[in-house]
């Protein structure tokens, strides 16, 4: 099987800084994630979630070591001038080759998924400027969540959330704005998170089996070389 970054000329980052995460007052983990035409900035963000954005994976397609998800990091880099941000995960997969030592190979296995499409009275999302991350708030008796993101980026999250794999088949190109509210499963009678996606933003989870490519990692090092 062939390992991943391995290209001649891999593309790269003009600096990048690594640094380990404040641990956050309320012993939770708020990621952050920014992309403009110059920065990236990732807040609070794990190896595994690196994978992920790299990848354009989630994170139950990715097979490792337990301690992925656990180091946090905050990452400012600066893409090089004239390259388009929509290669900030070739430049991620360098940064991640180059800095932790990253080695991994694809393979398929057949799993149980969602797959994230347009619902019959069609898409209530409204476009966004950027990409300016995700920012939630998860309570007892109520989840809310907004953000500007990819469709990618937004079945990410709701792979995390769900404990399954979703796969993005809305063919909605850019970033887009993102409001959900649901409550957990504790909640008797509160809206799950699949229907507030059909009911808020016009989307749908329909779940069934299938191959899903995943990332096996092969060598990974905890703590990134020196800035």
């Amino acid at each position: 099987m062939a390992l991943f970054g391995q290209a001649d000329t891999p593309l790269a980052f003009e600096v990048a800084s690594i640094k380990l995460a404040t641990p956050s007052s309320d012993g939770r983990n708020h990621s952050r994630y920014s992309i403009d035409s110059q920065r990236v900035i990732d807040t609070n963000v794990s190896l595994r979630d690196l994978l992920e954005q790299a990848y354009q994976v989630q994170s139950d397609q990715i097979v490792g070591p337990p301690w992925l998800g656990d180091t946090r990091f905050d990452i400012a880099a600066t893409i090089p001038s004239g390259i388009s941000k929509d290669r900030v995960p070739q430049m991620l997969q360098s940064l991640l080759i180059e800095r932790f030592g990253v080695k991994l190979h694809r393979d398929t296995r057949e799993m149980t998924r969602y797959s994230l499409g347009a619902a019959s009275a069609g898409s209530k999302l409204h476009k966004a400027e950027s990409i300016t991350g995700i920012t939630s708030n998860f309570g007892r008796t109520s989840n809310q969540v907004s953000a500007r993101i990819t469709m990618a980026m937004l079945a990410s999250f709701l792979s995390r959330q769900l404990g399954r794999p979703v796969i993005d088949e809305t063919k909605l190109d850019g970033p887009w704005e993102i409001a959900l509210t649901w409550e957990p499963d504790s909640v008797p009678g509160g809206i799950s998170l699949p229907a507030a996606v059909e009911e808020q933003l016009g989307l749908k989870l329909t779940s069934g089996k299938g191959p899903i490519g995943i990332l096996i990692i092969d060598h990974a090092e905890k703590l990134p070389t020196d800035n």
